[in-house]
């Protein structure tokens, strides 16, 4: 197999291996993350397909990708008023370019703390 794909991994608790749980051959939200870090995917893919010579890596752009604060906030307003079909037009329009962010138990500790550090920051 040749090209760009975002694999997944997950480790396993029965035996401590890392796992393959899902391999998407095409560009994911990941990619655009990676993007707004300073690294082109879409660019570099095109570029080699193309025999274009390509600019070495040199280092990245730290990027704010996941609003805890005001994903929380969108998220309490849509409970208590859900949408519907004749309401998505009136709907708050997050921040863009925000990843979907699935954890599990283990998972959910850096990002907590990361919240947290966020809503303290905010706060002063």
């Amino acid at each position: 197999m040749r090209g760009l794909a975002c694999v997944e991994f997950k480790r396993d608790a029965r035996d401590g291996q890392l796992k393959i749980i899902e391999v998407n051959h095409r560009f994911t939200l990941g990619h655009e993350i990676v993007r707004h870090a300073g690294v082109d995917y879409a660019m570099l893919a095109y570029d080699r397909l193309a025999g274009r010579a390509t600019a070495p890596f040199t280092g990245y752009r730290s990027a704010t990708m996941w609003h805890p604060v005001e994903d929380l906030q969108t998220m309490l307003r849509r409970r208590a008023a859900p949408l519907t079909a004749g309401g998505v037009g009136a709907q708050p329009t997050p921040p863009p370019a925000l990843p979907a962010v699935r954890m599990g138990r283990p998972d959910a500790e850096p990002a907590l703390v990361g919240a947290q550090s966020l809503a303290r920051s905010q706060a002063a």
